[in-house]
């Protein structure tokens, strides 16, 4: 749950927080979180500082890995992690968040807005402002097909399991179901 200045990881069985993150500087407005498929894994950033599984990574560290971080997301398996900055897309492994094994230049379409992972952390899913989303392929880096959405700038998009349809949201609260068998190559 993310909202009032925090990040709460909660147990919905049993109706309790199980971790809060109250970020030191309540300057900071945005607030990123995800969760493994299974549970047992979770990431949380302010942009500037990165909690994973309950270990924090310091600003200065995170800031030479990566710049400002505007989004962050853990593959299903909990085993991969990545983080959206204003150029890059970082693609790591949890044990060692702060050493990139993929970095994807995602600048090229004009300013991301968001993104998401494939399950199995090979793919992402990344929707900009003027209403593209592309889907890249995180061990090339290379794009591999995309869209316009005539709802323009994008807010939010989720990947489906089998990769083979993806929804996407837009600023003007338009909801669209795409085919990824019917996007365009690149």
């Amino acid at each position: 749950v993310i909202g009032g200045g925090s990040i709460s990881l909660v147990d919905f069985v049993k109706r309790q927080a199980v971790f809060q993150w109250y970020p030191a500087k309540r300057k900071y407005s945005k607030l990123f979180g995800d969760i493994s498929g299974d549970g047992l894994n979770h990431i949380m950033s302010d942009g500037h500082k990165i909690i994973i599984n309950e270990k924090l990574y310091n600003k200065k560290d995170i800031k030479n890995a990566y710049g400002l971080i505007d989004g962050v997301r853990i593959s299903d398996d909990g085993k991969i992690v990545a983080f959206m900055s204003s150029r890059h897309l970082a693609v790591a492994n949890v044990s060692d968040p702060l050493s990139a094994v993929s970095l994807v230049d995602i600048f090229k379409h004009e300013e991301a807005s968001c993104f998401c992972i494939s399950g199995c952390a090979s793919y992402a899913l990344v929707g900009y402002e003027n209403g593209a989303v592309v889907i890249f392929n995180l061990k090339t880096g290379n794009p591999e097909k995309f869209v316009i959405d005539p709802g323009g700038s994008i807010t939010s998009c989720k990947l489906s399991l089998e990769q083979n349809t993806f929804i996407s949201k837009t600023k003007r609260n338009s909801l669209r179901l795409w085919d990824l068998t019917e996007a365009y190559d690149i």
